[in-house]
């Protein structure tokens, strides 16, 4: 269940910006057609205690593929499917499927896309070499925090409204990818559950 709790937080995101800055973030995401990195997280609850610490590899590829394959503690996939978002859960052997227009305001997804519509929802301010996205409609998600080493993603962090903080950190990054790195095949006795409408 919990599992499921923080695919939604990462799913429902939703923030907006000073346009300036939002407009240099984009193009700073766009300055790279692919990203394939290996990431580690870290989430904090509001009193600073570690409660969940995992890591497995990330790629995006503009405009619309992602997979955030988890290896550790456990093995979980989250990956884009035509238009569909799949996450995958092999503890439970079990696959959800939502509707990528439902949940294209994840935070992750948000780095492939140079949507005015979605970046419109975020206020965006430049730190030096970090940008704080803070949600102007979704309260899920209370602050984006990204950080680059020159164009390059090295740190992402999500601070939650219930006052939990993950932060993910992004490494032996490369960005030549093809559309089959973004292929996962789900076993044929895994339970579905379609939450498409």
């Amino acid at each position: 269940m919990k599992k499921i709790l923080m695919v939604a937080a990462l799913m429902t995101a939703a923030c907006t910006v000073q346009a300036d800055d939002s407009l240099e973030l984009i193009k700073m995401l766009g300055s790279r057609n692919s990203i394939s990195a290996t990431f580690s997280s870290q989430t904090k609850n509001a009193k600073g205690t570690v409660v969940s610490v995992q890591s497995g590899s990330l790629k995006l590829k503009r405009p619309s593929h992602f997979m955030m394959h988890t290896m550790e503690p456990d093995e979980t996939v989250l990956y884009t499917k035509g238009s569909s978002v799949v996450y995958y859960d092999a503890f439970v052997n079990q696959a959800t499927v939502f509707s990528k227009k439902d949940l294209y305001t994840s935070p992750f997804m948000l780095l492939n896309s140079s949507d005015k519509k979605l970046w419109s929802q975020y206020k965006v301010q430049s730190l030096g070499k970090c940008y704080s996205l803070t949600p102007l409609k979704d309260k899920t998600v209370s602050k984006i925090t990204l950080c680059f080493d020159n164009s390059r993603i090295n740190e992402l962090t999500l601070n939650m409204a219930d006052g939990n903080t993950t932060v993910y950190k992004l490494t032996e990054q490369s960005s030549t990818l093809t559309d089959s790195d973004f292929s996962y095949t789900i076993p044929d006795d895994a339970q579905i559950d379609d939450q498409r409408k």
